[in-house]
């Protein structure tokens, strides 16, 4: 991720663990023998007055308990595990150990169970407190904290105003297998349709296809990263529209390996990022900067001149870091200045350079 997400208030995130906790009890009471407490009396006392009257939660959790009860007792621990794991947010993200999954458990409990969350997590838009839903408190919240108004999984989309109709709440674990953090805030996050829509969809962040675990980004906490593109090799890429453009090397700085490997695994950065960004931008980005030197300099005397400017212009592009895409302008630019700065196409990169000078602006 390039940045993190201010954490959500926890006295506002308070349904998914309301809901657990009340699992929990009712799964040790049927355990015993005893039956589990009725609604709403199994409700902490402050909550009875917001949920009492939520009969689609009753119902549902009505129903989670025989689906329980008809199961044998390793099915019941590996339930238990399920959510002790799922709710051991975001010490999860990060952790080498397993996360058991509800996958594989018998059809009547993992149907109840996500029942129960897939409601509750609908329950985040009527859900209100002083007239305003909790979805809503919790994206203004994020909204109005972001420096730039970005998805943080791409860097390319904008976010919405607050008022605007919403982006989708990703769920970041699927709860099609993580369903007991199918309404923690925690494990929810806003995201740009193209993140959630056309790359995510329902990918397990935790295990690869093949069942091995990798680790990922806490949203709210991160580890982030910046973007370097100093490995990329001037005038040996593809050609777009006449030009040839650098041959991309994509590097995640500022984190552990791991979690960089999840995020590109997952969101496709480095293949959107060369094809929707880099590929297209690098010579109009050149061209800007062959503007620029124009305005303040006129023509080049000299080839040297041309690339010595670079420092200043590069500096000016990082004030606006994430905006318009600045974090990699400036990397492109950077990689210009390396190159005519040193190595075996030193010369030639001056000499393009400053051509865009002398003979591109008019």
């Amino acid at each position: 991720m390039l940045f993190a997400f201010p954490v959500f208030q926890d006295d506002k995130n308070w349904l998914n663990s309301t809901l657990v906790d009340v699992l929990r009890a009712g799964m040790h009471a049927i355990d015993e023998g005893e039956a589990p407490v009725v609604w709403p009396d199994c409700l902490p006392d402050h909550l009875r007055p917001i949920l009492r009257n939520r009969s689609g939660l009753r119902n549902r959790i009505a129903d989670f308990w025989p689906a329980y009860q008809a199961l044998d007792a390793d099915q019941k621990l590996r339930l238990r595990q399920a959510i002790d794991d799922q709710t051991n947010l975001p010490d999860i993200f990060g952790l080498p150990r397993n996360c058991e999954t509800i996958v594989g458990l018998p059809d009547p409990v993992v149907e109840a169970a996500g029942q129960l969350f897939d409601f509750a997590f609908k329950q985040l838009k009527t859900l209100k407190l002083d007239g305003e839903c909790i979805r809503d408190i919790q994206y203004k919240a994020i909204y109005d904290q972001l420096q730039e108004k970005i998805c943080p999984f791409c860097g390319l989309n904008h976010f919405r105003a607050p008022g605007a109709p919403r982006h989708a709440l990703d769920h970041y674990l699927p709860a099609s297998r993580y369903t007991f953090a199918g309404s923690d805030f925690r494990n929810l996050v806003p995201c740009c349709h193209e993140c959630n829509s056309d790359f995510k969809m329902d990918q397990d962040l935790l295990f690869r296809d093949d069942g091995t675990r990798r680790q990922c980004s806490d949203p709210y906490m991160g580890p982030v990263y910046t973007v370097s593109l100093q490995g990329s090799r001037l005038f040996e890429g593809e050609t777009v529209n006449r030009h040839r453009v650098p041959l991309w090397v994509i590097e995640f700085v500022g984190g552990p390996v791991a979690h960089a490997q999840t995020w590109d695994e997952v969101y496709k950065v480095k293949e959107r990022f060369v094809r929707d960004i880099l590929n297209v931008c690098f010579i109009p980005w050149v061209e800007d900067f062959a503007r620029y030197y124009v305005q303040h300099f006129g023509k080049a005397d000299e080839v040297d001149e041309v690339y010595h400017s670079l420092p200043d212009y590069i500096a000016g592009l990082g004030l606006d870091h994430l905006r318009e895409r600045a974090f990699l302008k400036t990397e492109v630019l950077r990689l210009i200045y390396n190159s005519c700065n040193g190595g075996e196409n030193a010369e030639a990169a001056r000499i393009w350079l400053w051509e865009f000078v002398e003979y591109g602006v008019t």
